[in-house]
């Protein structure tokens, strides 16, 4: 799934179900659409929905649509091409990766798309990573935008590889598809790149890799695929920076098409797409991963997989995969938190604060993944640091005088430690 930067720095807190109501009559079928939903994304208030449909509800809509919870806002402006591959969030505007006929990277102008780009051949993964923006294409091609500059080409992988998914993992930045030996390297599927030069993942994944997720520490990959260094993992598994490992068994009952797309809410990784039981619990084509056990969410309302999920207003929402008539569902169960973490304890100096601000963590064992935020009293983000370790001195020099947010969010979007700057 892929990581995204909000306006509001709230933890999303859903109720979860780890009970026994009945689970079939709490999905709601809310939209159909005339081909397939690719990704969905909760950005500024709506939950953004992409494809490569030009109908939804039987009404003219070309490629994306907003959805309030209620009510749709189509895209009527026609764009020729094949749609919205993948949404992201980046400086705060929603940028898709697709294959539409003017650009294969666009941006959302509050109308309508605007090109920020052409790949080569269509795009299909893109990924925010604080003031760097990664894109990449179906052709090989890996892509690096910072800030408003222009999109410059890493190493290349070959001509025909699909580069679908991108995570961060140990600060470097991970790609994943469906590719194999580049200039005598064997990557099977799976790559990070270490600043100068892509690496493998040990022995990499058997088959095609859709999405990938950090999770408590580790690194999680699923798709289409049997093997993750030649070890058994169906559809799922994880690295732990040394070596690959199943997910409690991953998917031990499936249809053909795989796990199609993940995302972290509430602390709990879920998965959707075409399988009947994960780590031999069952589960129909939904379930969440709480890292100890498995929870099916039986998902029997369609007769096609989900292919992609999100979270938006307090329920889950998953997109499935038909090119005559994709749907829309929400699921409405209710169900029980997990307990919260502690906060880690930093230190924000000096407070009140003048020219400069030092963040130092105080726990020097805090092995976590963190994003630095800070807001001010509207809850706009100042600044953010998606990369922050131990500590770092930041300008604030340029800020009115009033009263600052500081928040540490891990990889999951959990926050970790929050305090409050006052500015002179």
């Amino acid at each position: 799934m892929h990581k995204t930067t909000y306006a509001k720095a709230a933890t999303l807190l859903l109720p979860f179900l780890f009970g026994v109501l009945p689970l079939k009559a709490q999905w709601s079928d809310v939209g159909t659409f005339n081909q397939s939903i690719n990704d969905l994304k909760s950005h500024a208030g709506s939950l953004w929905i992409g494809g490569n449909f030009t109908k939804v509800n039987a009404m003219t809509c070309y490629w994306s649509a907003a959805y309030n919870g209620s009510t749709y806002s189509l895209h009527t402006n026609l764009i020729g091409g094949t749609g919205v591959k993948r949404f992201e969030v980046f400086n705060n505007t929603l940028f898709n990766a697709g294959g539409m006929d003017f650009a294969t990277i666009s941006s959302w102008n509050g109308n309508t798309w605007e090109s920020e780009g052409s790949a080569n051949g269509s795009c299909t993964g893109i990924y925010a990573d604080g003031n760097d923006l990664y894109v990449g294409s179906d052709f090989g091609g890996v892509f690096k935008r910072t800030g408003s500059g222009s999109f410059t080409a890493l190493p290349a992988f070959n001509a025909n590889d699909d580069m679908n998914a991108f995570a961060k993992f140990n600060g470097q930045i991970v790609v994943a598809g469906n590719f194999g030996t580049v200039a005598g390297t064997v990557y099977n599927n799976i790559a990070a790149w270490n600043g100068n030069s892509w690496v493998p993942l040990d022995l990499g994944i058997n088959g095609t890799v859709y999405s990938l997720a950090v999770y408590k520490n580790e690194l999680y990959a699923a798709g289409n695929f049997s093997q993750a260094g030649g070890q058994d993992a169906k559809y799922i598994a994880k690295w732990n920076g040394n070596s690959w490992s199943s997910v409690d068994g991953s998917v031990t009952e499936s249809g053909l098409n795989g796990i199609r797309d993940m995302a972290i809410i509430n602390n709990t990784l879920f998965v959707v797409g075409d399988f009947s039981e994960i780590g031999d619990v069952g589960a129909i084509s939904v379930a969440a991963w709480n890292g100890n056990n498995w929870k099916g969410y039986d998902f029997t309302e369609s007769n096609d997989f989900p292919n992609c999920i999100e979270a938006y207003n307090g329920k889950i929402y998953v997109g499935t995969l038909s090119f005559t008539s994709s749907r829309l569902f929400r699921f409405n169960g209710t169900v029980a938190t997990q307990e919260p973490f502690a906060l880690l304890d930093f230190r924000c100096a000096p407070n009140p604060a003048t020219d400069q601000v030092e963040i130092r963590l105080s726990d020097q064992a805090a092995k976590l993944e963190l994003t630095l935020k800070i807001l001010d009293a509207s809850g706009r983000i100042l600044l953010e640091d998606r990369a922050f370790q131990q500590s770092a001195n930041y300008s604030c020099a340029a800020w009115p005088a009033g009263v600052y947010q500081i928040l540490l969010t891990d990889e999951t979007g959990q926050i970790r430690g929050e305090q409050r700057m006052v500015k002179q």
